[in-house]
């Protein structure tokens, strides 16, 4: 990713729920708008599943030669709830095995934002779920595992 030679910066922009940028025709909006090759987009599957979107192909294609950042996020459009990288509705695998190829860096950021989720009884048996918090160290090693078994299933480990 080209930064400016003079501040080392980049300016993105997060596909964020309920903002002008929520949908891929508006992030898109944005950054062609802002006509600067130091303008770059995040992308989050999570945050365009939440917003009824198809992440891929449709969201990526529009996006794909803006994003230099990738929330590794997913949802259900059903209860547009957060779930672990690969349990939901966002393709995360079919994205990351595209990038994956790119010659340019992309930066991958784990936002887990999991809470009592659907399945997560299977992958914490015996785990009390009644009450269980957004978040936490728990939450985070299974949101790092789900990352991990993409990565490993797409041969990028």
């Amino acid at each position: 990713m080209k930064t400016a030679n003079w501040t080392g910066l980049c300016l993105l922009h997060e596909n964020e729920k309920e903002i002008y940028g929520d949908t891929p025709q508006r992030c898109h909006d944005i950054i062609v708008t802002m006509n600067s090759e130091y303008v770059k987009a995040i992308f989050d599957p999570a945050n365009f599943v939440q917003c009824d979107v198809e992440t891929y192909p449709e969201a990526y294609r529009l996006l794909e030669k803006h994003i230099a950042y990738m929330h590794i996020k997913d949802a259900l459009y059903r209860y547009h709830s957060v779930v672990p990288s690969g349990m939901g509705d966002g393709r995360v695998k079919d994205i990351l095995t595209v990038l994956k190829g790119k010659k340019h860096d992309i930066f991958l950021s784990l936002e887990p934002h999991l809470g009592n989720f659907v399945g997560f009884r299977d992958l914490e048996p015996g785990s009390d779920t009644s009450n269980i918090p957004e978040g936490g160290p728990r939450q985070f090693a299974i949101a790092a595992n789900a990352l991990k078994k993409i990565l490993d299933e797409i041969g990028a480990m």
